[in-house]
């Protein structure tokens, strides 16, 4: 099996935690006799805007255990960012890329394609999304709350029990191994997600470039009689999921006809 980025040796940065011994991961232990905790304010800047939107929705004071895998996780970025800006070059940080995310696609999806040079159709110049890497292992930054689509004052993550050596306390792991942000053109990654998951959320950027299409060509319309809308976001998995298990890709012709139509 290939052996995928993993960005907490990346940038060289240790918190005493053993990606293989879960009893490490303090960030997903969720304790009731923990009082919350106010996250620093100068670093809310290194940490992707969905977070930082739901860190000032909550003026900063989380739980502790959310705000200790926030504060790990800004603090690495602070200083991935500092070895970048100190190397103008990047040498040394894979070869010019410090995130291994480029340029060529994974697949022969003209819509990947698109969406590793662009994200919208209007757009003129090629441009690159910004990619967040996470460091920590079941990240704090890929629950659904820091990721914008859960305003919630429940724990975040997606919650399983485990022992570890503090006592038997409700552990919640991420809720996703990527996401793609539209709004902010961001891409935030697991820290060693697979390059097929990469290849996922550079697809979900390039949907940005495909006009409106028929409704009926998406299933049940959910709006009375138009002929047109914009896509739906099962209808962009079921296009991933048939282009890498290469089943059933030409039933999607019609959204490269979409994607062509709209750049014309």
């Amino acid at each position: 099996m290939a052996e995928y980025p993993d960005r907490l040796k990346d940038v060289e940065y240790s918190f005493n935690i053993d990606p293989t011994k879960r009893e490490t991961w303090d960030h997903t232990a969720y304790r009731e006799d923990m009082a919350p905790f106010k996250f620093p304010k100068d670093l809310l800047m290194y940490l992707p805007e969905p977070a930082q939107r739901q860190v000032l929705e909550m003026d900063f004071v989380l739980p502790f255990n959310e705000a200790m895998g926030l504060i790990k996780e800004a603090q690495a970025q602070r200083y991935s960012m500092a070895r970048k800006l100190n190397d103008p070059q990047s040498r040394g940080f894979h070869g010019g890329d410090p995130e291994r995310v480029g340029i060529e696609s994974l697949t022969n999806s003209p819509i990947e394609e698109r969406g590793r040079r662009y994200a919208s159709a209007g757009q003129k110049y090629e441009s690159s999304p910004n990619v967040y890497r996470a460091v920590l292992p079941e990240s704090t930054l890929l629950t659904d709350k820091y990721m914008g689509l859960d305003d919630t004052a429940e724990p975040a993550g997606n919650m399983e029990r485990i022992l570890d050596k503090y006592g038997d306390f409700p552990r919640y792991g991420a809720e996703a191994n990527a996401y793609y942000s539209e709004s902010d053109d961001l891409i935030a990654l697991k820290r060693d997600v697979s390059p097929l998951t990469e290849a996922h959320e550079f697809i979900h950027r390039g949907f940005g470039s495909v006009g409106p299409v028929d409704s009926n060509r998406q299933g049940p319309s959910w709006m009375d009689n138009w002929a047109t809308q914009p896509l739906k976001t099962e209808t962009e998995h079921d296009y991933i999921r048939a282009l890498f298990d290469q089943e059933g890709v030409d039933d999607y012709d019609y959204l490269i006809e979409a994607l062509r139509d709209n750049l014309e």
